[in-house]
């Protein structure tokens, strides 16, 4: 296991980059990180979760039993030291529904639900390749489950690599999840989500997303890869 360190970075005007704050977790509760070589163990978005008009970062890691945990973390500029501008506010932690053991994770941020807030959108493949999404309101310190995506033994029920980004690719004005990976014969798929308006939403019911569309690579063998939504 190790620890979890968070460190920001101003990019200067004239060039370079200026470390503005800093800070670690110890902890197992929050911030002791159980890493695997071959699958990514943490990875981390931003957005502006409480309507403040100031980013917040969200990290979404495979803690020391192997459970899916996602940590909200702030900038403080009025910390008297590097060390005491970085804090978490609070974090997420789940076993149920294959959250319990999770072979690798993924996060991003969107405004999924309109509601002005952006959402932290975390995907993860189970100890048994499933995929599986949660999405969190983080308006308050600590996020808050709003729904979830199970793929079980149905549609999407084997991936290996994977990625999750967040943006509004059909510009209705409103943002969507989209989740790229390997399926069970290695062939690249991309994957599109909308929120489901009903939700925050019952967790048994895995209905916290609505696929709406998918595009298969076929007849390709793929390795790691990535995803980024922009209007290009």
């Amino acid at each position: 296991s190790q620890d979890v360190q968070v460190v920001v970075l101003k990019l200067n005007q004239n060039g370079g980059l200026t470390e503005m704050g800093w800070e670690s977790w110890t902890d197992d509760d929050r911030g002791d990180i159980d890493w695997k070589s071959d699958r990514n163990s943490l990875d981390v978005a931003v957005g502006d979760f409480n309507g403040d008009a100031t980013d917040e970062i969200a990290v979404a890691f495979r803690d020391h039993s192997h459970a899916l945990q996602v940590m909200q973390v702030v900038y403080d500029p009025s910390g008297d030291t590097v060390n005491a501008r970085v804090n978490s506010t609070g974090w997420w932690r789940d076993t149920g529904h294959g959250r319990g053991d999770v072979a690798s994770v993924s996060v991003a941020a969107g405004d999924i639900d309109n509601d002005g807030n952006a959402e932290i959108i975390s995907a993860f493949a189970d100890s048994s390749n499933h995929l599986g999404v949660v999405t969190l309101d983080a308006a308050t310190d600590s996020p808050t489950l709003r729904g979830s995506y199970g793929s079980g033994s149905g549609a999407l029920s084997y991936v290996s690599f994977f990625d999750v980004q967040a943006g509004d690719i059909d510009g209705q004005g409103k943002v969507e999840v989209v989740i790229v990976f390997d399926d069970d014969d290695f062939k690249l798929e991309v994957v599109s989500f909308d929120d489901n308006p009903d939700c925050p939403c019952d967790d048994d019911a895995s209905s916290g997303l609505v696929r709406r569309s998918g595009w298969t690579l076929a007849n390709q063998y793929v390795a790691p890869y990535g995803i980024a939504l922009g209007d290009v």
